[in-house]
Formats: structure tokens, C-alpha cells, sequence
């Protein structure tokens, strides 16, 4: 049988329930062990570092006889996420993950914003832009974060115009460097 292979940017259901993003695969530079490197979507959205035989092993049923999952995490596709906030070890009804932003109907995971979702959709920096432009009234520190936090920027403390500014001249500089080339 082969051995189950984690990719990066996969979202996989932990058998407690709680869905996580892989973030990258990563060797010990010592001992050359293999890690999954993942995040939470949920919460504070932490990270964590897993042993990579840990992460493909099966549940120890006889420590948690009421789990039916039989791996320790199982991988989740995203049309089918299911609502993962609840401590059940029950499998809840299914709920279609779909960008409300894009006009469609579904609900995004509990707690992310609609106006983040539709930032990260876009393509490049110049349509974030635009759709930052277009939606700046519904604008607050926490999307400013959020956002910030996406793309590995900081974005200093002040007020609401001056942050929406500076991420501005963020993306701003980000657009001048992207190119629509192929390689």
C-alpha cells in the first residue's frame, strides 16, 4: 500500500473535528526527518509542526473507541468542508464552501470575512487595489490586519485612513514588481 502524500495548501479535518491548512512539508536539517508543517482554520489560526508519520497515522481507537475517522487526519475538499467548530466527535451536515463575495450562495468558514475572501481571490496586486477602491467603506483595522497577515507585510498602528493608505502603497509597490510574463 502506498504511503498517503501530504501537499501544501491541502485542507485536511483533524479527528476532534478541527480543519487545518498544510502550509509546507519541511526536513529536520539534522536528522533529515520529515514534518508537516500546518495552520488552523479556526481561532487565532496558530501553526503547527507535526512528525509526518504522526500526521498519515491512524487513530488509536482503543484511547477514543468513539471516533469513526480512521485516519488522524483526513483530507477535506473545500466544495465539501463541513462545519468544523463543533467538539462532536459526530459527523455534522455538510455545508458547500463558496465565496459570498463572488455572488454566490454558501457560507464561508465561520469567522472569516466575505471582504477577505474576495481580496484573496484576486489575481494580482493591481485588482486587489481596485477591489480595496471599491469597498473601502466597509474597510476596518481587522481586514487591514487580516490582509496584512496574508500577504506578510506589517501595517503600523494609527488611524483607519492613514493604515488603508499605507496598505495601499503596499500593494501599490507589490503591482510594479509582478508581471504578466510567461516564464
Amino acid at each position: 500500500m502506498a504511503e498517503r502524500q501530504i501537499l501544501p495548501g491541502e485542507i485536511y479535518r483533524h479527528f476532534k473535528n478541527k480543519l487545518y491548512q498544510i502550509v509546507a512539508i519541511a526536513y529536520h536539517s539534522e536528522t533529515k526527518e520529515k514534518y508537516v508543517v500546518y495552520q488552523a482554520l479556526y481561532g487565532d489560526y496558530k501553526n503547527y509542526v507535526r512528525p509526518y508519520d504522526m500526521f498519515i497515522s491512524e487513530v488509536d481507537h482503543e484511547k477514543y473507541p468513539m471516533v469513526i475517522q480512521k485516519y488522524r487526519f483526513e483530507k477535506v475538499e473545500p466544495k465539501h468542508i463541513e462545519d468544523a467548530e463543533s467538539d462532536s466527535y459526530d459527523a455534522p451536515g455538510k455545508v458547500q464552501w463558496v465565496n459570498p463575495a463572488a455572488g454566490a450562495s454558501g457560507a464561508a468558514p465561520d469567522g472569516v470575512d466575505p471582504l477577505l475572501i474576495g481580496f484573496l481571490d484576486k489575481d494580482n496586486s493591481k485588482d486587489r487595489i481596485e477591489y480595496l477602491k471599491l469597498n473601502r467603506a466597509k474597510i476596518d483595522d481587522k481586514l487591514i490586519n487580516d490582509i496584512a497577515a496574508s500577504l506578510d507585510i506589517t501595517i503600523n498602528e494609527g488611524d483607519i485612513d492613514s493604515r488603508y493608505s499605507s496598505l495601499l502603497s503596499c500593494l501599490s509597490t507589490m503591482a510594479r514588481f509582478e508581471t504578466g510574463r510567461l516564464r
